[in-house]
């Protein structure tokens, strides 16, 4: 996030106007739209006279924010759950706190591994990367999906899934916090 940005931020969050800030701080409108929208920079008088305005920190303002990937090794992911016979596996594909939820699914071939989902509280996105999956909603309406097929389900809605081939099934699950 730029500079203009944070002030244009905090500034509405304190609840100040364009206006209030231009005529107690003796600036223009047009400086202060302008500086937010990242198309002037302020000189440091102008920013610590801004910074003391809003209460806050000189240096929060203008340090950088640092961006961390958050990689998820397909051989280092963690399983989530496992059924006795290895016929069905979860495996957690982001591991660390994310708004993105990501399960890679693997089912056996001719999976008869089906236990309905009640409904989740977030809708769900799925790929079919290997093989085949059919799902069947709580209506009983059924779809056979193949490699590269997608699915959209949404949340609350009662479904269960299970692999209708004898050739393994790999699918990635996704859904937003």
């Amino acid at each position: 996030m730029k500079i203009g940005e944070k002030i244009k931020n905090i500034r509405k969050s304190k609840g100040y106007s364009i206006q209030y800030l231009s005529v107690t701080l003796n600036l223009s409108v047009g400086f202060i739209s302008n500086l937010e929208r990242d198309k002037t920079s302020p000189t440091i008088d102008i920013l610590e006279k801004i910074c003391n305005l809003l209460e806050v920190d000189i240096f929060d303002i203008l340090k950088k924010e640092k961006y961390e990937f958050n990689v998820s090794k397909s051989q280092e992911r963690e399983i989530i759950f496992e059924n006795e016979d290895s016929q069905i596996s979860y495996k957690n594909m982001i591991h660390r706190r994310s708004r993105i939820n990501g399960i890679e699914v693997k089912i056996d071939g001719e999976s008869h591994f089906s236990k309905i989902s009640w409904g989740h509280t977030q809708d769900e996105f799925c790929i079919i990367i290997l093989g085949f999956l059919e799902v069947e909603l709580g209506t009983g309406e059924k779809v056979l999906l193949e490699k590269g097929d997608t699915i959209y389900i949404e949340k609350g809605i009662s479904h269960r899934h299970r692999n209708p081939k004898n050739i393994p099934s790999i699918t990635y699950w996704f859904s937003i916090n």
